[in-house]
């Protein structure tokens, strides 16, 4: 199985996520059904007059398949979630609790022994949510990988957020565990919120 933990921090954001894929046969290299788990927790500054800092915290669980296409792999999943907002203003938009149907589709190939691309699109029809996610890696010595990456986030508010920034891999720290460092800028397209910055730490955990 394999698994991550993350951390994130912008201006208005802070918080915590991690999260699991265990196969039902073989490992997460393999292609075939697995299961995927995750959790986030964090808080965020609201625009409300009626409410400073909103607590929020969710999760999913889903059914997936992957399969080798080409050189490259797709993964996709199907399941459900959870997303909680402790918001004390009764007329926002995002508050308290929904349930909703969530789907996720990743595909990761390595294009030469030198570049790889991961790309990640999930939908919950909890609050509308929708995130778009990709990054090209460059191999600068065994082990470490450089690059760009880019976000997209929208909700029902509707809220709608891009990134562009770079990030730092290492896909070996110690025994089956890895690392990666990300930050950039930030844009609300909808907002009136002036642009941004964000920052990411990520481990990924492999167990054998």
């Amino acid at each position: 199985m394999e698994a991550w933990l993350g951390f994130g921090i912008t201006g208005d954001f802070r918080g915590a996520s991690a999260g699991a894929v265990v196969p039902f046969s073989g490992n997460s290299w393999t292609d075939g059904f697995r299961v995927r788990g995750e959790a986030l927790v964090g808080q965020y500054s609201a625009t409300s007059l009626t409410s400073d800092d909103v607590f929020v915290h969710g999760a999913s669980l889903m059914l997936g398949y992957r399969a080798t296409v080409g050189r490259g792999a797709v993964t996709g999943y199907i399941g459900a979630n959870y997303e909680t907002h402790e918001n004390d203003d009764r007329f926002a938009t995002i508050r308290g609790t929904e349930v909703g149907v969530k789907g996720l589709l990743d595909y990761y190939v390595q294009i030469t022994p030198y570049v790889d691309f991961y790309g990640m699109a999930s939908y919950s029809t909890a609050y509308d949510t929708a995130v778009l996610f990709t990054r090209v890696g460059f191999k600068v010595v065994d082990t470490v990988w450089v690059g760009p990456e880019t976000s997209y986030f929208q909700n029902e508010v509707p809220y709608r957020e891009q990134r562009i920034g770079a990030f730092v891999r290492f896909d070996q720290i110690f025994a089956g565990t890895g690392m990666s460092l990300a930050g950039g800028w930030l844009n609300p397209l909808s907002s009136t919120s002036d642009d941004g910055w964000y920052a990411s730490l990520n481990f990924n955990f492999q167990f054998r």
